[in-house]
């Protein structure tokens, strides 16, 4: 019983000790930020604007925005907006973005895609079978730039 009695005492004492570690490791692996930065761009990609690739269409801007320290630290994402002018229904959605459609009795799949470098940005506009051929209509984007922390 006595035994009993100072083996819950210890354990009691354990406990509080390894809580006190883990909140101490916690606290102080931890980085605390003011606020992240974060830049949205908007991108009115026009019908004419899209180049025909191979078997795919691309759009491709400058984007002086995305410099070296946003390309190796920070974080670049594109959004598809539709039906943008009007609020109740507007949505966005992040790329690449697949819609699944039927037009004219042909079955296709339309994917848009994203990729940027330093001081670019390049959308791709491919219809899944490669042969309804379609110019992409104008589109509007949004590029969202989260920049890097300071330590």
């Amino acid at each position: 019983s006595y035994l009993c009695r100072e083996f819950s005492k210890i354990n009691k004492n354990m406990k509080k000790i390894l809580f006190f570690l883990l909140a101490c490791c916690v606290l102080t692996g931890c980085e605390f930020y003011e606020g992240t930065m974060l830049q949205t761009i908007p991108v009115r990609v026009e019908a004419r604007e899209w180049q025909f690739g191979d078997g795919y269409y691309y759009v491709e801007f400058n984007m002086p925005e995305i410099d070296k320290d946003v390309f190796d630290r920070g974080e670049v994402k594109a959004y598809l907006i539709r039906n943008g002018h009007d609020y109740n229904a507007a949505y966005k959605n992040i790329l690449p973005y697949v819609l699944h459609l039927e037009k004219d009795g042909f079955l296709f799949t339309e994917t848009l895609d994203f990729e940027y470098g330093v001081r670019w940005a390049r959308i791709y506009y491919t219809i899944s079978d490669f042969v309804y051929e379609t110019t992409p209509p104008a589109m509007d984007f949004d590029i969202v730039i989260t920049y890097p922390q300071e330590f």
